[in-house]
């Protein structure tokens, strides 16, 4: 055997060992990106939240979304930043997928106030709709 077709055969090997475990990975990202889709459903109480709970989660998002996601967006838009400082292909890629959980993780940790007021009215809004629906029935 050459050393060519001695490289060759290893190469080929190699290749296939490489192949059987990016497919491995790809198969095991691929579950705990769907484990990360389900987790809110799968964790314990799920779903069982009581109406302040939801209209205060229901609020945060909105204000996240429409409020705080915008200016994030505006600020890296901004970001004229040379090569080593700037940001890089991915992060100008994803870029809307970090603005949108750095817009929930700011809401969240924050006291907004305008949060509070939406989820009170929500709340108002909610119960007026369930007694005129008791009304109507």
């Amino acid at each position: 055997m050459t050393e060519f077709s001695l490289a060759q055969s290893l190469n080929a090997g190699l290749d296939t060992r490489m192949r059987s475990v990016a497919d491995t990975t790809q198969s095991q990202r691929q579950r705990d990106f769907a484990s990360l889709l389900n987790r809110e459903m799968s964790m314990p109480g799920a779903g069982k939240d009581t109406p302040e709970q939801s209209a205060r989660a229901a609020a945060e998002d909105f204000v996240a979304t429409a409020l705080v996601q915008p200016l994030l967006k505006a600020v890296r838009e901004a970001n004229q930043a040379p090569a080593p400082w700037g940001p890089t292909d991915v992060e100008k890629q994803f870029g809307g997928f970090i603005d949108a959980d750095r817009s929930r993780q700011i809401v969240r940790a924050g006291n907004f106030g305008i949060v509070d007021r939406l989820a009170r009215d929500l709340l108002t809004s909610a119960t007026r709709t369930e007694v005129t629906d008791d009304h109507n029935a």
